[in-house]
């Protein structure tokens, strides 16, 4: 995107000698003659090969190319996301808590007692200097 002078953003497409996959093969509209120099696409044709000639989403039928679309209007973002969907994360958590909950108490455990003892090795032993004054 290259800044327009006005301050507005506007996308530049940039000329392309050669023609793009699957493009029309006269561009020129010349009745099927050579062009003389190289082909020049122009932001129009160039813009029509990057969009298959529709909208994007309704792109143009490709043969033996099989392809399936559902309608916006007919899809939901969340479909039944709070009737299935926690019931199911609290069946599976209950399938496999008997695997995963027994490493997590031991850790828990092993670690409670490593850092208790680890303050004690910090601590002077008080009988060690009953005697001094």
């Amino acid at each position: 995107m290259a800044p327009s002078p006005g301050g507005s953003r506007q996308l530049v497409l940039p000329e392309v000698t050669s023609p793009p996959p699957g493009a029309a093969s006269d561009p020129t509209g010349s009745g099927g003659r050579k062009p003389e120099g190289p082909v020049v696409w122009r932001r129009g044709d160039l813009e029509a090969a990057v969009t298959m000639g529709r909208q994007f989403g309704h792109l143009t039928r490709v043969r033996h190319v099989i392809t399936y679309s559902l309608s916006p209007f007919e899809q939901r973002a969340f479909p039944h996301y709070f009737s299935k969907g926690i019931p199911n994360v609290l069946r599976r958590t209950r399938a496999c808590i008997l695997r995963v909950a027994p490493p997590f108490v031991a850790f828990y455990l092993v670690y409670t007692w490593g850092t208790q003892e680890f303050e004690k090795s910090k601590r002077k032993n008080p009988a060690a200097y009953e005697n001094d004054r």
